[in-house]
């Protein structure tokens, strides 16, 4: 609607209609690619969205105004006074939003909401909640460090796979719930953390109790980039990395990455991944893609339903585990946990009805898309 109106006025002539028309849709272009790049990249990391809509609306109203007020100056520093006195006000009320029970903020790649539940009204325990663009990325409980989410857990058989394991790799930090546990049981072993996300790290240190530690070594980049890059060898990869609730990001799903994760393992190396998804059906078109994609590079893959471990038609939290070993394995452990989650070992058929995905057809969203 501006750009149209804006013409109307500026035109003088129809012989310098062509020209004037341009030059305004060029300044149009430079400003939205301009106010692009600062609204991404320093805007919303830096003020986030709530305040810079108030701010920007005011702005608008009071320019507005302003410029519909010709001659009356006093008028004119009447508003320019409200809108000085607004923006401190809306300071202090931001201020003291942040200092309530509810931390909502904007970083330079999600929403971030940190909150407070208590259960114990109803005999369960009180936790903190960690939930990225509105949706439960992490947990921590209040008044214990055990793990909340029962998929979590299953990282623990990289105990059974491979118990001699010293060097492991995890994709996606969030609250750092998993890799807190880790450095608690596992002295004598060492993780990297790959999260994309700085502000996610630094929410984890002031909120979920995440302390620095000489085991523990953080990465701020795309999972990705740090697969091609990195020459570390290890024992054990973690998988958590989720861009929503459901999706993994395309780019570490497919066989090009899944490559790079098994030439990065030592030789009795393991792949542990947390896939959200049915196994049959149609919602569980994911899961048979990837579990496809996994069985063209690693000798032995399997699957571990966490919540209905005889239901395959029931989205929930299903484990994948790629051995590069091609020695096959008994799945029984003394260890009474361990043992426990080895009984949810999916010993029906999994259908291989899908492509692997590959960096040039790599569907995971249409197939995600399905699974919600």
């Amino acid at each position: 609607m501006v750009s149209p109106y804006a013409a109307k006025l500026k035109l003088d002539s129809l012989s310098t209609s062509g020209s004037t028309v341009g030059n305004l849709y060029a300044i149009s272009t430079t400003g939205s690619i301009i106010g692009t790049f600062l609204s991404g990249f320093y805007l919303i990391p830096n003020f986030g969205t709530n305040k810079l809509l108030i701010i920007l609306s005011l702005t608008l109203i009071i320019v507005s105004l302003s410029l519909s007020v010709k001659k009356n100056i006093k008028i004119k520093w009447l508003f320019f006074i409200i809108i000085i006195v607004g923006y401190f006000l809306f300071n202090s009320f931001n201020f003291s939003f942040g200092k309530s029970e509810f931390v909502d903020i904007d970083t330079a790649y999600n929403r971030i909401w940190i909150y407070d539940y208590d259960y114990s009204e109803t005999g369960g325990s009180a936790k903190r909640v960690m939930s990225i663009g509105s949706e439960n990325h992490s947990s921590m409980f209040l008044n214990n460090s055990e793990l909340v989410n029962e998929y979590t857990k299953y990282y623990h058989l990289a105990n059974f796979f491979n118990p001699n394991f010293k060097t492991t790799l995890m994709f996606g930090g969030a609250g750092y719930s998993y890799p807190k546990d880790f450095l608690l049981k596992y002295s004598e072993a060492t993780i990297d953390v790959v999260e994309i996300d700085p502000m996610v790290t630094e929410l984890a240190k002031k909120y979920f109790k995440l302390e620095e530690n000489q085991r523990l070594t953080v990465y701020h980049q795309d999972g990705r980039v740090y697969l091609n890059k990195t020459q570390k060898k290890y024992d054990v990869i973690f998988g958590d990395a989720f861009s929503s609730y459901y999706s993994i990001p395309y780019q570490l799903t497919t066989r090009e990455a899944i490559q790079k994760k098994y030439d990065i393992l030592n030789d009795d190396g393991i792949v542990i991944l947390n896939i959200i998804s049915s196994i049959e059906g149609e919602k569980g078109q994911f899961l048979r893609a990837e579990y496809a994609t996994y069985k063209s590079i690693f000798p032995n893959v399997y699957l571990f339903p966490v919540t209905h471990p005889d239901c395959g038609s029931i989205v929930q939290n299903i484990i994948l585990i790629a051995l590069k070993s091609e020695q096959k394995q008994v799945f029984n452990s003394n260890n009474l946990e361990l043992n426990e989650y080895l009984k949810h070992l999916w010993n029906k058929e999994i259908k291989i009805d899908k492509s692997i995905l590959i960096d040039d057809y790599a569907p995971v969203d249409y197939y995600i898309s399905k699974t919600i």
